[in-house]
């Protein structure tokens, strides 16, 4: 791979990310209906439990014990949605398949909602057990820790997936 195409890839990835994670994180209602509600739903159906609005936080609450489950603007995953779409189109930048661009926005849609309720059910889990061990002033370390590897782990396999893809197609097609 030439290093102008990883240049043109990278420079695609960081010219997304400048534009749209400042505008992406002002866009409350996307932020509420786009991603914070779908992913509650999501959580609420695994879970078998509903999903009520709460008003007081533009939010959403799953009623489950031992604790239930607040999904509020800031659990939107919007900034790693940017993020996941912005390397992928770096991705198909570099490898020169520049149709495929197009395909990335539902992609890193669906992964972000798949991501993000994985990261709720999996923080919930580990608070769930955290709270009777560690001190209630740590709970947030556990809570982000646990979201963090989510996302870096759901962000790795879509990467892995495509960039085989992409690097299997170009192959096909020149041989």
């Amino acid at each position: 791979m030439s290093n102008r195409k990883m240049i043109a890839g990278a420079l695609a990835t960081a010219m997304i990310l400048v534009v749209s994670l400042p505008v992406c994180t002002r866009l409350e209602t996307v932020r509420r209906l786009g991603f914070c509600m779908p992913s509650a739903t999501f959580v609420a159906s695994l879970l078998g439990m509903p999903c009520l609005a709460e008003p007081s936080s533009g939010g959403y609450m799953i009623p489950i014990m031992p604790m239930p489950i607040h999904v509020v603007l800031e659990c939107s995953a919007i900034r790693y949605f940017c993020i996941t779409v912005a390397i992928l189109v770096g991705l198909c930048v570099e490898r020169r398949r520049i149709g495929m661009v197009l395909f990335m926005l539902p992609l890193a849609y669906v992964v972000t909602l798949v991501a993000n309720t994985a990261r709720i059910i999996c923080g919930w889990q580990a608070q769930c057990l955290a709270v009777n061990i560690m001190p209630a002033k740590n709970l947030g370390a556990v809570h982000m820790s646990v979201g963090a590897a989510c996302f870096i782990i759901f962000l790795i396999i879509v990467y892995s997936l495509m960039e085989r893809s992409l690097s299997h197609e170009h192959s096909e097609i020149v041989a």
